[in-house]
């Protein structure tokens, strides 16, 4: 299969983290590999993987401090992670992506049930909405103020 040259360019600053949203099937994957053929790769389309996660968040960061140092100088892909969105910040925050301009409360009944069982610190539903607002025990919020928020460490802190 022949790559097609892309002019985006996925250059990241050294502990720097980054999101490649986009349309289903238009190569985001495809450019992840070309770009980082090094780097530690969670692919969380493989099922196996995705339900030892979800059984524990933990795992995730725990194969990564185990890894060597050589590879730790790379990226860190997480791959199709909107399939298992409530693993950022290791149960401490449920985040879950939507791709409508107005949430109501029917799209979010996956997220309201985890935040019952589950109980986590901040749940987040990132949208295309204008302002942010409270919804039930979720924020909703714009993508962009929610990439804002995130970079400057006010949704997953250490």
């Amino acid at each position: 299969m022949k790559n097609i040259e892309r002019i985006l360019g996925l250059h990241l600053p050294e502990k720097q983290s980054a999101f490649l949203w986009g349309p289903r099937k238009t190569g985001k994957s495809t450019d992840l590999r070309l770009a980082f053929p090094n780097s530690l790769v969670f692919d969380y389309q493989q099922t196996d993987l995705t339900l030892e996660f979800m059984k524990q968040p933990s795992l995730p960061r725990q194969q990564i401090v185990a890894q060597d140092e050589k590879i730790l100088r790379h990226p860190i892909v997480l791959d199709e992670v909107q399939k298992v969105r409530r693993l950022l910040g290791e149960g401490r925050v449920a985040i879950e992506g939507k791709g409508q301009s107005r949430v109501e409360r029917r799209d979010m009944r996956s997220l309201t049930a985890f935040v019952d069982e589950c109980s986590p610190r901040t749940a987040i539903v990132v949208c295309n909405e204008k302002a942010e607002r409270v919804a039930g025990k979720s924020r909703v919020m714009p993508w962009r103020k929610f990439l804002s928020d995130l970079w400057q460490g006010r949704i997953i802190s250490s």
